[in-house]
């Protein structure tokens, strides 16, 4: 899904992710993701600059223990934003069409074919070497979650 909103900076979805974002750059980025229905679920559905106070939001709630945890860690690329488990990379987000993905070699070592299927990924395959696993939608961060625990047998602390 294309955002329709300004196109952001790595920072300025970092800062989003984590909560650390001005409250416009917070909505901006939420609308432009199509994360709307996100806020909407957490009760933010107005310009109220205090309602930002207790905005919770799903993607920081998930990404903030991968990038603190002990077995995970994250790197922000050019359109993504990565997830590492013990040095494998698992997949991520990618923040420029807004959905999940996890790579193929990930699953060949950690996962199956019958699991994503289950959790709602899809395989991609744009070439030989360009292929991945797909789940559409950022709203759809607990399906990457789970995945990624079934894969790895390792809890994410979300918060």
């Amino acid at each position: 899904m294309h955002g329709k909103g300004p196109r952001r900076t790595p920072a300025d979805v970092w800062q989003c992710l984590l909560g650390l974002g001005q409250a416009t750059a917070i909505q901006h980025l939420a609308v432009g993701a199509g994360l709307w229905n996100v806020c909407e679920m957490n009760n933010f559905a107005n310009n109220d600059s205090n309602s930002f106070q207790t905005l919770r939001n799903p993607l920081a709630e998930l990404f903030q223990p991968l990038r603190d945890g002990p077995d995970y860690s994250t790197q922000f690329m050019k359109t993504q934003l990565a997830v590492w488990f013990r040095g494998a990379k698992v997949g991520g987000l990618n923040y420029s069409r807004w959905h999940f993905f996890i790579s193929k070699v990930f699953v060949r070592n950690h996962g199956s074919s019958e699991l994503l299927e289950d959790y709602g990924f899809t395989l991609i395959e744009h070439s030989k070497t360009h292929q991945y696993w797909k789940l559409d939608g950022a709203e759809n961060h607990q399906l990457f979650r789970v995945a990624i625990e079934a894969m790895t047998e390792s809890q994410i602390n979300v918060r």
